[in-house]
């Protein structure tokens, strides 16, 4: 971990994140913490930045993991908007078209 305090730049007693080299005074931490606050932690701690980013990745952890497993596939909107509105469709391919804008087809 760092020699000196992430928030502050001083040295001094540090709290140190567990998963990145950050240290911090325990009075420079949020909500500030004192001997005895520090002494009581249980576990790992962690610096406001990783703590975020271990919920965002906690949080899309189950949707990265189905998009790692799954083949990529061409986005076509559910039937039910295609059919929804009026002028919009998909030709053959999947493809968007405004049918609001096509001219009809005159048959001679």
């Amino acid at each position: 971990n760092n020699d000196f305090c992430s928030s502050c730049g001083f040295v001094g007693r540090f709290l140190c994140c567990d998963a990145c080299p950050k240290a911090f005074h325990f009075t420079c931490v949020d909500p500030p913490m004192d001997d005895s606050d520090v002494e009581h932690l249980e576990g790992e701690w962690y610096c406001r930045e990783c703590e975020h980013k271990r919920k965002i990745t906690a949080l899309f952890h189950r949707m990265i993991q189905d998009l790692d497993s799954r083949n990529p596939v061409a986005y076509r909107p559910p039937i039910e908007v295609i059919n929804y509105f009026e002028g919009v469709s998909m030709d053959k391919v999947g493809q968007y078209v405004d049918s609001s804008t096509i001219k009809p087809v005159r048959h001679k």
